[in-house]
């Protein structure tokens, strides 16, 4: 199995309470240094333990199997749909809620926001 090495800086997201979890203050100063120079990889932050590919791995199979022997249960095809939005769609809906039919919410947030 691959190893792989985590050169980023400790992500701010860790630390972060409500209010900057919610208008993204914590990605302030990453977007801020992305005005004033292209980023680089040794820029980005390391990926939180919750986002990471194995974590999100283990739980989305954990879904898929419920989800099989569910369906096993009530005689019908799995559904990966049902699968992602059940697993992710806590996480991911509220923000597209936000941003559907406003392309530049999120961006305005960001820069109205700065938490510097």
């Amino acid at each position: 199995r691959a190893q792989c090495v985590m050169t980023g800086q400790r992500n701010p997201l860790e630390r972060a309470g409500c209010a900057s979890r919610l208008f993204l203050c914590w990605l302030s100063p990453l977007l801020h240094l992305g005005t004033k120079q292209r980023l680089e990889e040794s820029d980005m932050y390391s990926v939180v333990q919750e986002d990471q590919s194995d974590t999100l791995g283990k739980e989305l199979q954990s879904f898929w199997e419920r989800e099989v022997r569910k369906s096993k249960k009530d005689l019908c095809e799995p559904s990966l749909t049902r699968v992602l939005f059940q697993c992710y769609g806590a996480v991911y809906c509220p923000g597209a809620m936000c941003t559907d039919g406003h392309p530049c919410a999120q961006t305005w947030c960001l820069l109205w926001t700065n938490c510097d």
